[in-house]
């Protein structure tokens, strides 16, 4: 079972927001596509591009708060029948940052967050129970 998206559709959307992208040799024995976009986010993808199997994000936090606009289209490109979503993640943020790895589930999806305040970072990971 996948994440129930066009993996290609959703190469193009960040494509049109100026990413680039690079094909991997296999990871966790699956295609990964590899996506870089400006203030340094990535975006892995894994499996194959009609339906994948995972997706993961990575921002840096800025003063700005620029990163809450890769957060936002990530989760609207990857989990669009998911709502709250992005409720959660706001909501959870800080929380992450001090005790470290969240997760919550909706139907066959499941979102873990991580927030390293030492390194500025935030990782979302986006998966499907497998069959």
């Amino acid at each position: 079972m996948g994440l129930g998206i066009d993996g290609d559709a959703v190469r193009a959307e960040f494509e049109a927001a100026g990413w680039f992208f690079d094909v991997y040799p296999l990871q966790e024995g699956k295609p990964t596509l590899v996506g870089h976009g400006p203030n340094d986010a990535a975006v892995q993808v894994f499996g194959p591009a009609s339906n994948p199997t995972k997706a993961r994000l990575f921002v840096l936090f800025s003063d700005s708060g620029a990163e809450a606009f890769f957060i936002v289209g990530f989760l609207e490109l990857f989990a669009p029948t998911w709502p709250g979503a992005e409720d959660w993640v706001a909501d959870n943020m800080i929380r992450s940052a001090s005790v470290g790895e969240l997760s919550t589930s909706h139907g066959h999806l499941t979102l873990t967050m991580e927030v390293n305040q030492d390194m500025g970072l935030m990782t979302l990971n986006l998966t499907t129970a497998q069959p």
